[in-house]
């Protein structure tokens, strides 16, 4: 019997992919590979050790996870890994106090949510 909840979670995927994604660039050690992204933002808070709440404001990006391949081999995000967009901004993988860079978008691991901070024009 097929899985209703995973269909629906591969459809949804596809359908942002296909309607509201942009083109973009996915760059790690000289090596790109262009990906179909949509734009997200997440927002973590953390204490630091004085006691001071430290908010951190990450520009998302959301791809398939199969659309993850840099030299015939399947990826997951890493910190320091860049992001272009089509106007030639560029964003860097990243997180707060030691948080995962990226995260699956769903429970079937279909979609990637990957943390970025903007570093360049």
């Amino acid at each position: 019997m097929t899985n209703l909840l995973h269909t629906a979670a591969q459809w949804l995927s596809d359908t942002l992919a296909a309607s509201v994604s942009e083109a973009m660039t996915y760059t790690r050690e000289g090596l790109g590979i262009p990906i179909a992204a949509t734009v997200g933002s997440s927002q973590f808070e953390a204490e630091t050790s004085l006691g001071v709440i430290e908010t951190f404001r990450s520009q998302d990006v959301l791809v398939p996870a199969a659309s993850l391949v840099l030299a015939g081999a399947l990826i997951t995000p890493q910190a320091g890994d860049r992001i272009t967009d089509g106007q030639g901004q560029v964003f860097e993988v990243t997180a707060p106090g030691g948080m995962t860079p990226w995260r699956y978008a769903d429970p079937h691991r279909i979609a990637i949510r990957i943390h970025t901070k903007r570093i360049e024009a």
